[in-house]
């Protein structure tokens, strides 16, 4: 179980480019992960970087993971960064997000659905066979 009181807010940089986190790791062993992992981070593009490196920008003792992220997302909107994704949303945001997500995903033409004729044809077409195949399958097994 994570200790919040030892929170810390972090800046992975190289070059010009920042991207800010929050742990509850060293940040030895955070930057370690991020470079053993095979997620694809924001921050992925920094790590491949010779110049890259992490630092910590304050102590953020708290209580709980909200708190922390809270803070996170703090320096994300005051400062300029790289990062991607928003540590946390408020529910406004969720829905924007999830506007956007869904209609870039939706069909760009959306399906025609047969004519009531055509449906009534491949009905008839489908009883006419599953008949024929029920009177053959009773000759067949008596």
């Amino acid at each position: 179980m994570p200790n919040y009181q030892e929170g810390k807010i972090y800046k992975i940089t190289a070059g010009d480019k920042t991207y800010y986190g929050s742990t509850t790791l060293t940040l030895a062993t955070r930057f370690r992960c991020f470079r053993n992992s095979k997620k694809h981070y924001s921050c992925s593009v920094l790590l491949t970087l010779p110049d890259c490196k992490i630092s910590l920008v304050e102590m953020y003792p708290c209580e709980t993971p909200f708190d922390l992220k809270m803070r996170e997302r703090w320096w994300c909107d005051n400062n300029e960064c790289i990062n991607e994704i928003s540590p946390i949303r408020t529910d406004a945001e969720n829905k924007d997000y999830q506007k956007k997500y869904h209609s870039s995903y939706q069909r760009k033409t959306p399906q025609k659905r047969p004519s009531k004729e055509k449906t009534a044809e491949y009905c008839k077409k489908w009883y006419k066979t599953t008949r024929v195949f029920r009177e053959w399958l009773k000759d067949f097994y008596l």
